[in-house]
């Protein structure tokens, strides 16, 4: 009998860690504040290098409270799978935590941000734009896999959770490219790759209730225009070769 009680206390006591450290992962780390022409605009990014709040002139448009972060899938013949970091909804498929550092010192951009998926990695590096109201986040997936072998096949889906001018429910839609949630204000949050010369193909759309969870290896598309709590995804394709390197950036953007 105190054996069971011991593994029942036990179970319950990993499972509270287990919360506090999802919690962890969408909560602020690092905090970035700018003004420009009398204007704020802030944003943060998790331990894990998620970014999980955006700020514009004291407003909230992305919430840790969201679902909001990516999904990296490899599919080769040496190795691959599916690595994603979506806060409290999980951090998996990697083969150890990220590594996040500040280069040029604690405060400052960009912010590094080191994955592994060994034979491949995946390099993230934050920076911003402040006249723009815009993160930009470029991904780079590297290859260690040697020559005269067949390529592999990369896909990056980066979601936004977007609770335009601090609203729950908005009206979500999608171009070919690029994603975006809006309200009657005229408050636009938009997600989008703005640097893809690597990609090979890209696409957008919308997650219909995101906080119920979903597959984040097989991204559901609700029909659009979309309104309730929803999120906005955009997504590249490439192929990479082996030893090779590619890049793609998106775009968190607020008007």
């Amino acid at each position: 009998m105190k054996t069971i009680q011991a593994f029942l206390v036990l179970s319950v006591l990993e499972l509270v860690l287990l919360g506090l450290n999802a919690h962890a992962q969408n909560s602020c780390a690092y905090t970035f504040q700018s003004n420009n022409k009398g204007k704020t605009f802030e944003f943060c990014v998790s331990s894990s290098g998620n970014i999980v709040e955006i700020t514009a002139n004291g407003v909230k448009q992305l919430s840790t409270s969201g679902v909001s972060g990516y999904t990296v899938e490899i599919q080769s013949e040496f190795g691959g799978g599916c690595g994603t970091d979506y806060g409290f909804l999980g951090n998996t498929g990697w083969d150890r935590p990220a590594r996040v550092t500040q280069p040029n010192g604690p405060g400052t951009l960009p912010i590094m941000v080191l994955n592994d998926m060994v034979p491949y990695h995946l390099a993230e590096t934050i920076t911003q734009t402040a006249a723009t109201n815009t993160i930009q986040v470029k991904m780079t997936v590297s290859s260690e896999v040697g020559r005269g072998v067949n390529p592999a096949y990369v896909t990056i889906t980066r979601v936004a959770d977007f609770d335009a001018n601090n609203a729950l429910n908005n009206w979500l839609d999608h171009s070919l490219i690029r994603s975006w949630a809006y309200n009657q204000d005229g408050v636009i949050a938009m997600l989008y790759p703005s640097n893809f010369v690597a990609a090979e193909f890209e696409q957008a759309g919308v997650v219909a209730n995101p906080k119920a969870g979903f597959d984040f290896c097989n991204i559901p598309d609700a029909a659009t225009p979309y309104f309730g709590d929803g999120a906005a995804y955009a997504r590249t394709f490439f192929t990479l070769q082996p030893q090779g390197k590619k890049s793609v950036t998106f775009a968190y953007q607020i008007f």
